[in-house]
């Protein structure tokens, strides 16, 4: 097999289409938020173990370029004040690929420097939605099954700001590597915008490299990247929102050097009393 399509099928199910399920705000009960949307990313070049290299030289083929696209459907249901669900359906390539459920509860609430500060802990189930090709160029992920306990740390600040951070690990079935992971949020709301910058991280407990002898199995393999990206959303009315995002990977091990755009709507909904 090509070593572009270990490339291609790891990195990307690695790394996914977005910042991750999880943040430190609630639906309220009986609220739910359903999202809509779709992402577009590009790669030039790629971090072979230590070092970048262009997708234009040997051993990659083509026209050096790598494109991803996907639509994605996510929901989020408060099923209480304190505790909120979530699932995530991404369309990839053509293809349904690794879904998602989760679930957060918020633990504690203290007032720090008179503002509030929550400790949320959540769980992230991610599994192959569909019996999808591992082994092409359109391959996506390697159909891995991952658990993820996280624990979020939410404090809001004056002005409608807040900062965030979480870390979790996830705990990967076979055939890929397990790995942790960690970001930081900044953000807040101003009147019907709302705005976020984040850095997110990711260490694999592999210890091979793509472009080195072949390893025995996908586990070996180690998938690495810092990540930072952004969001605006508008808030239409009290039903409807727009959104716009990015991503930018500028450095790893065994990841592209990618960038990606995308937009959203929001449709906001109260299913009971």
């Amino acid at each position: 097999m090509k070593v572009t399509l270990f490339i291609f099928a790891l990195t990307i199910g690695s790394f996914g289409f977005s910042q991750g399920l999880i943040d430190g705000y609630f639906k309220g009960k009986g609220k739910v938020d359903i999202a809509v949307s779709g992402f577009f990313q590009t790669a030039r070049n790629y971090f072979a173990g230590f070092d970048e290299v262009s997708l234009s030289q040997p051993p990659f083929s083509g026209d050096g370029v790598r494109k991803f696209n996907s639509f994605g459907l996510f929901a989020e249901y408060g099923i209480t004040d304190k505790w909120d669900v979530i699932v995530n359906a991404p369309f990839i390539n053509g293809h349904f690929q690794d879904g998602g459920v989760a679930t957060k509860y918020e633990l504690l609430r203290a007032k720090v420097g008179g503002r509030d500060l929550s400790i949320i802990p959540a769980l992230q189930v991610s599994f192959p939605m569909t019996n999808y090709e591992t082994e092409n160029l359109e391959a996506i992920g390697q159909r891995a099954t991952l658990i993820s306990p996280k624990i979020v740390v939410q404090h809001n600040l004056p002005k409608g700001l807040f900062v965030q951070a979480q870390t979790g690990y996830n705990y990967a079935l076979d055939p890929v590597a397990s790995s942790v992971g960690a970001s930081v949020k900044l953000g807040g709301s101003f009147g019907k915008f709302y705005t976020d910058v984040w850095y997110d991280f990711q260490h694999g407990f592999g210890d091979k490299d793509f472009l080195k002898p072949p390893p025995v199995s996908f586990r070996e393999y180690t998938v690495s990247l810092h990540r930072f990206g952004g969001v605006v959303y508008y808030g239409i009315n009290n039903t409807f929102g727009v959104f716009v995002n990015g991503s930018y990977i500028f450095k790893g091990r065994n990841s592209y050097r990618i960038y990606g755009f995308g937009t959203g709507l929001v449709i906001k909904l109260k299913v009971n009393e």
